[in-house]
C-alpha cells in the first residue's frame, strides 16, 4: 500500500491508520516542495507493536540446519517422508524422551519439507524458556508450521541470551555453541 500525507514543516512525526499489530513493515520517506520530488530515503523497517498489553509480538528467529541422514551430495536434502507420505501432519514429539504437547500441525504445502524439529530455547542456566516443534525445509531452513520462514516464539524477551537447542527423533541433539542474544529477526545457523 502506499500513503500519502502532507506534514507540517519541522513536523517529526506521523500517524499511519489501518496496520496490522505485530507486523513488519518497510517504507521510505519523500519530501515534495512545490510539486518537485525530493530523494527517497533509504528503505527503513518497523514492526507494529500489538494493540493491548495482553497481546504480545512474536520474536522471529531465522535458523539454518541441516540432518546428515537425509543430506546427500551438496546442500539440498532429500524429502524421502513427503515421498513416501510418511511425513506426520502433526507434531511427533508428544511422547517420551520429549513429552511437547504443542498443537503444531501442518497447514502449508509440505514438498519441501524434511521432518520435524523441536526447537528449544534455553536461558544461561540452561534451564528451558520455551520450545517449539517446527518443520525443516530442503534448504535447511527451518520454518513455522504454516510454512513460514523463521521460527515465532511468543514467551521470549528480545535483549535476552538464550540457547538455543535443535531435538530430533532420529538424530543427536544441537545447542548453539554460545548464548545468542535474541532481537528480531536474529539469525542462526548450525
Amino acid at each position: 500500500s502506499q500513503w500519502e500525507s502532507s506534514l507540517v514543516d519541522n513536523a517529526t512525526s506521523l500517524e499511519l491508520s489501518g496496520l496490522q499489530s505485530c507486523t513488519e513493515y518497510e517504507f521510505s520517506i519523500a519530501s515534495i516542495c512545490n510539486g518537485n520530488l525530493g530523494g527517497l530515503s533509504q528503505v527503513l523497517t518497523s514492526q507494529t507493536t500489538s494493540q493491548s498489553e495482553a497481546q504480545t509480538c512474536p520474536v522471529r528467529l531465522f535458523l539454518r540446519a541441516f540432518l546428515q541422514g537425509p543430506l546427500g551430495e551438496g546442500t539440498i536434502m532429500n524429502n524421502s517422508l513427503v515421498e513416501f507420505n510418511q511425513l506426520p501432519s502433526q507434531q511427533p514429539y508428544g511422547i517420551a524422551p520429549w513429552d511437547y504437547s504443542g498443537p503444531e500441525q501442518i497447514t502449508g504445502s509440505a514438498n519441501e519439507i524434511v521432518d520435524w524439529l523441536l526447537v528449544e530455547l534455553l536461558d544461561e542456566t540452561f534451564v528451558l524458556q520455551e520450545r517449539k516443534a517446527v518443520l525443516l525445509a530442503r534448504d535447511g531452513t527451518i520454518r513455522d508450521s504454516d510454512g513460514s520462514e523463521g521460527v515465532r516464539f511468543f514467551e521470549a524477551s528480545t535483549g535476552q541470551s538464550y540457547y538455543i537447542a535443535l531435538r530430533h527423533r532420529n538424530h543427536l541433539d544441537v545447542v548453539s555453541s554460545a548464548a545468542v542474544v535474541l532481537q528480531q529477526g536474529s539469525e542462526y545457523d548450525f
